[in-house]
């Protein structure tokens, strides 16, 4: 896939998160699709070109929010990173592994997220964290990760198939 194409998804999917999704709440959860797209970006793609684009997606994010510079370019490294390393072994085709790294993924985001608002010396209620609403966050971001995954992959193995080596 064009790489000019995949940066400019990205980045208008963060103009949407930032401004239009931020109402679509549900019980207080929002949708965190830069970290969805990130996950099957790695999923996908080779994992130096998917650390780019967490690191671009990362820093645009952290930028336009105003959130701790790097906070969320570090959580999406990590992700990236972590499942560059495990992406050889995913069965791609299967609908469990969308749901499995969109359950990991929103688990880690928010507890790394948790963890250095808590370093930074804010208040945090772990309560916060461990209730209801974070349970309607983890089902909200995982059936759009099942969507978007879905979509990808179709438009992605179509690309391979006309790719001729």
């Amino acid at each position: 896939m064009n790489k000019i194409i995949i940066l400019g998804i990205l980045t208008a999917n963060i103009i949407l998160q930032t401004t239009i999704l931020n109402f679509l709440t549900i019980n207080g959860a929002t949708l965190n699709t830069t970290l969805l797209l990130i996950i099957v970006l790695s999923v996908y793609l080779k994992p130096r070109d998917s650390f780019l684009y967490a690191l671009y997606s990362g820093l645009l994010l952290d930028t336009v929010t105003g959130v701790f510079i790097g906070l969320n370019t570090f959580i999406f490294l990590l992700l990236a990173y972590a499942i560059s390393i495990i992406q050889e072994e995913i069965v791609k085709e299967s609908y469990v592994t969308p749901l499995l790294l969109g359950i990991m993924s929103i688990v880690i985001y928010n507890v790394f997220s948790l963890f250095f608002v808590y370093l930074m010396g804010y208040t945090v209620r772990f309560t916060h964290y461990f209730s209801l609403n974070t349970l309607v966050e983890i089902g909200y971001n995982s059936v759009i990760m099942l969507l978007i995954y879905t979509q990808f992959g179709k438009f992605y193995n179509k690309r391979m198939k006309e790719v001729k080596y």
